[in-house]
């Protein structure tokens, strides 16, 4: 399903399992095994469960990929993530110059950064979630837990102008696992700049990193457990 960007989507207690975005040619990419939306989006009590975007040259949020202006926001609540895989951002990627993009007590869950077409490519990244540059989404009373990567088991914030909020979140049994996996509940690269907010971080693993790992990025906390 896609939303353009002279157009939108409300979708409410929805359901949308089993979808895939493939693409089989050399150089192409896949994103939104479920939902591609370039427009304005307002989704509502609904659950993505075991979508796929798969491609040999990059694959991004198995479930939704959100790409938009400052005028095409994109509201996100009371959703459920499950079972969702692609090479970053098992389910969900956000990316906009300034678009409003707000992630509210929404469900991570089980989400895996894997792509079988990426044969001897490292690096998968955001189990749960991505936020890549340009981005300042903000992610309000969401939990993630059991989601997986090499990087960024819970999520990944990367790229100059990825300045995502973290509010009274949870990230919870993630694991960075692979060669070289750090990052259990977050990786932070490429000079991103996200805030963590009274959020909680517990029982995350990677080989290195647990937690959080920054590289040549910032983080800046506040009241978080970790």
């Amino acid at each position: 399903m896609t939303s353009s960007w002279y157009s939108g989507l409300k979708l409410t207690s929805s359901t949308l399992e089993r979808n895939k975005a493939i693409k089989a040619g050399f150089a192409e990419s896949a994103m939104g095994g479920a939902l591609f939306l370039s427009g304005p989006a307002e989704i509502h009590g609904c659950v993505l469960a075991d979508n796929v975007a798969s491609a040999p040259l990059t694959s991004m949020g198995g479930a939704l990929y959100h790409y938009a202006s400052r005028n095409k926001p994109l509201q996100l609540s009371l959703s459920t993530f499950l079972r969702n895989t692609a090479f970053k951002g098992g389910a969900v990627v956000v990316q906009g110059n300034q678009a409003q993009q707000l992630l509210d007590s929404c469900y991570f869950k089980a989400n895996i950064a894997h792509d079988p077409q990426q044969k001897g490519i490292s690096g998968s990244s955001g189990g749960g979630s991505m936020a890549v540059a340009p981005s300042a989404a903000i992610f309000r009373k969401c939990t993630w837990e059991g989601n997986s990567a090499i990087r960024g088991g819970g999520m990944l914030v990367s790229g100059v102008g990825s300045n995502p909020l973290l509010e009274n979140c949870a990230l919870m049994r993630n694991r960075a696992t692979g060669i070289d996996a750090g990052g259990g509940a977050l990786a932070i690269t490429a000079s991103a700049h996200p805030q963590l907010m009274g959020c909680t971080l517990e029982h995350n693993t990677g080989d290195y990193g647990g937690a959080v790992v920054v590289s040549d990025a910032l983080m800046t906390w506040s009241n978080n457990i970790r």
